[in-house]
């Protein structure tokens, strides 16, 4: 062969250099494929992609079985099947013959055992997954989710779920809602929210974006309904179609579409290259090349080496592979240093350590992109399977229902009157107080403050100071005391400061409570004004935990009445915080010959509580009675926490509440350069309904591993949190989740009167 040299003296530098060219990569090095499917011709990779996502045959004779072998017969499919509680095991049904697939297996087997599904993991796990092109505005946009299938008992209290089986995906019908308006706007309509879920033998890899398209609606006479996609239709894995101008005799619908998913393939790419050579691939008709940049030579796009240049068809292989160089068996560290796209194509560059003159092991990791499948859906719904009874009230709203009692009237001791205020309330009387002491009591109907106020007024007894604050958020989000409290109630004679029963008002579950009332006079330049300072507390039925509460506000109407012809407007409310050793009272047990009570300890309090504080302003000269109304949000939050053993690799559904999340144990490439492995927990879920999610990991010896990192990412409402930690042994492990759920917000309305100084 003639050296380049040679070529210059003989040719010049123009055709010598581009023959130069071409000698230099006359030696180009073919990468190794990993995947046999990228191998095949066209025609038999789609058939085998159609295989990866055709439905599961699946039959059997049917017969008396327990609830195990039925779960048995579905996992035999090829498809991961798990019964989460044992002692569901043993339960046994008559299962009726089948000869369809699995999702038909899976619903009769729930159907007959009574058992549900527990939500799927999200399979588009790839870091670039949107970069297909396969979302518009044709269709939903969602996270199909797939996974092992767990299955377990139906509470008898929650809603029974309906599953429609179409071929290989499941729809889950999370909601079919009839809306009737009567009156001066007449109206039927009907929304439908489903989740689609793929068979769990469907790896989480192969699977990229996914797409529903609902084509039409029709009812069972095969007449097309007006729909259209529903406000909030591309939240979380969840569709949502919206009907409108639904018929009187309307008795259900057929949803018909299709499902596009897009199939990827991970793939492994490696070559064995030394410094001046380049490597390359043939990708599904694509080219993806990698070359080594040596010390001082540049990109075309300015990147300086030593390092590797990569050119990858985005179209296929994706923005960002994995890239792992070794020498000598011993792993390099190369970082990406910038990126260039162009064509449908990206450049990245990875800049390591001076190269050099060795046999450098080159590995790329990715997911190639292989074709869109288009999956036809029919989900038939039908009114009659929708139950008719009352729906129950949302969870946590029966707490704003003031607790009611009722006794008739006559002659006890206080210790009688003090039971008649239990129940769902605890009521405590302070140590050394006259149990034995009787007084006349009313006959009384009402609620439970409106109560202690009688049998205040009847015993000559006072409310002790709370013993729980409720924590409220300021403006940074840091937790600050409220006016709000709450805890057992615990009375006592009225004696020396403490307040009398008038201080005390009565509105609902909450007890007001007007520490002071001051008339403040100011008089200048520009005349006399007055107005009226009320510090007051509010406090909470004992039942209704403080805990419970993840903060608290409260707010004021802006008008307090009229005085001489003039509003009073409520100028401000404000919170102060006091260190009073009497504010709050901390609680502590004592024995009293066989009993232990609860008592108010004279220790002071540790940690400050809150006065609320309000202003009324115009007031006129004189006595003013004054009118104030408000209301409290109180945003309740309970804590949960769930507890599971895994392994590496292993995975497992926890309960966080009325919550379900995907909790896996993992060993994977954290850095974009594919060089270091981390190990870590991730936990998913969909919603927001979770607060101040935290995972604690144990060792076999009950030690908390430490984690050295965290991070988080999320689609579509679905979202995936991660722990880092150092490299796990094989032995199992203890993850512990907690957290708080949220429960709702209540809102409680509440009145003040007062008569000014």
């Amino acid at each position: 062969m003639l050296s380049p040299h040679f070529l210059v003296r003989r040719f010049g530098c123009p055709l010598a250099l581009l023959l130069s060219a071409a000698w230099l990569w006359a030696g180009d090095i073919d990468f190794t494929v990993s995947s046999p499917l990228l191998a095949q011709p066209e025609a038999q990779r789609t058939q085998s992609i159609q295989a990866r996502l055709a439905a599961t045959p699946l039959a059997w004779p049917g017969g008396r079985l327990t609830a195990a072998e039925a779960i048995a017969l579905l996992a035999a499919s090829g498809n991961p099947t798990i019964l989460v509680d044992p002692a569901d095991a043993m339960r046994s049904a008559e299962l009726p013959a089948l000869a369809g697939d699995y999702w038909q297996g899976v619903v009769a087997v729930c159907a007959a055992f009574d058992l549900t599904l527990e939500p799927g993991e999200g399979l588009d796990q790839a870091e670039d997954s949107g970069r297909y092109g396969n979302r518009d505005n044709s269709g939903t946009a969602l996270v199909a989710t797939g996974g092992p299938l767990l299955l377990r008992g139906r509470d008898a209290t929650a809603a029974r779920p309906l599953y429609v089986p179409c071929g290989a995906v499941l729809a889950e019908i999370l909601a079919f809602d009839l809306h009737q308006r009567q009156g001066a706007i007449a109206s039927r309509t009907a929304d439908v929210r489903l989740a689609l879920r793929l068979e769990p033998r469907v790896q989480p890899l192969q699977i990229g974006t996914t797409l529903v398209n609902w084509t039409t609606v029709e009812d069972p006479l095969g007449r097309k309904l007006n729909s259209s996609e529903a406000v909030g239709g591309r939240r979380a894995d969840v569709s949502a179609v919206h009907l409108s101008d639904v018929q009187e005799s309307f008795t259900g619908c057929t949803l018909t579409g299709e499902l596009l998913v897009q199939t990827l393939e991970p793939v492994t790419l490696g070559a064995t290259i030394r410094p001046g050579e380049k490597a390359r691939a043939d990708l599904l008709g694509q080219e993806v090349s990698m070359q080594f940049i040596g010390e001082g030579e540049t990109t075309a796009n300015g990147q300086r080496g030593p390092g590797f240049s990569l050119s990858v068809p985005t179209a296929v292989l994706g923005t960002r592979p994995k890239l792992t160089v070794t020498l000598g068996g011993q792993p390099l560290k190369f970082n990406n240093q910038g990126s260039h796209w162009s064509g449908g194509r990206i450049e990245l560059f990875y800049r390591g350590p001076k190269l050099l003159d060795g046999a450098y092991g080159v590995t790329l990791t990715g997911q190639a992109a292989l074709q869109q499948v288009r999956m036809p859906l029919r989900v038939p719904i039908a009114v009659a399977r929708l139950p008719a009874d009352e729906r129950p009230l949302t969870s946590g709203l029966d707490l704003q229902v003031p607790s009611q009692l009722r006794w008739d009237a006559g002659e006890c001791d206080v210790a009688e009157a003090v039971r008649r205020l239990g129940g769902a309330n605890q009521v405590l009387l302070e140590l050394g107080a006259d149990e034995r002491r009787r007084a006349m009591l009313p006959v009384f109907d009402g609620s439970f403050w409106e109560g202690v106020l009688v049998v205040c007024r009847a015993f000559d007894l006072t409310i002790l100071p709370p013993s729980q604050a409720v924590q409220g958020l300021n403006q940074e989000g840091e937790s600050t005391p409220t006016c709000i409290t709450g805890g057992p109630l615990c009375l006592g004679p009225r004696n020396g400061d403490r307040p009398g029963v008038g201080n005390f008002q009565a509105s609902g579950i909450l007890l007001m409570v007007m520490d002071a009332l001051t008339v403040v006079t100011n008089q200048g330049l520009d005349g006399v004004t007055r107005q009226a300072e009320v510090s007051y507390r509010l406090r909470l039925e004992p039942r209704l935990d403080a805990s419970l509460i993840g903060s608290a506000t409260v707010s004021w109407t802006s008008l307090a009445g009229v005085g001489d012809g003039r509003p009073l407007v409520v100028e401000e409310s404000s919170i102060e915080t006091t260190e009073e050793d009497d504010a709050q009272v901390q609680m502590r047990v004592m024995r009293v010959g066989r009993r232990l009570v609860r008592v108010a300890s004279n220790e002071a309090p540790a940690g400050a509580t809150a006065t609320g504080r309000v202003v009324v302003s115009g007031l006129p000269s004189g006595q003013v009675p004054l009118t104030l109304s408000g209301q409290v949000a109180l945003h309740l939050r309970r804590p949960v926490r769930a507890e599971l053993s895994l392994a590496p690799g292993g995975r497992s559904i926890a309960r966080l509440g009325d919550r379900a999340a995907m909790v896996k144990m993992f060993s994977a490439a954290g850095e974009e350069d594919g060089n270091t492995e981390r190990s870590g927990v991730s936990v998913e879920m969909a919603g927001d309904q979770i607060d101040a999610l935290a995972v604690e990991v144990r060792d076999a010896a009950g030690k908390s591993v430490r984690s050295n990192g965290s991070g988080n990412s999320g689609s579509n409402g679905r979202s995936r949190l991660l722990w880092y930690f150092a490299a796990f042994d094989q032995g199992p492990y203890t993850v512990v989740l907690t957290a708080r759920e949220r429960l709702g917000v209540l809102r409680l309305p509440f009145n003040l009167s007062a008569v000014t100084p």
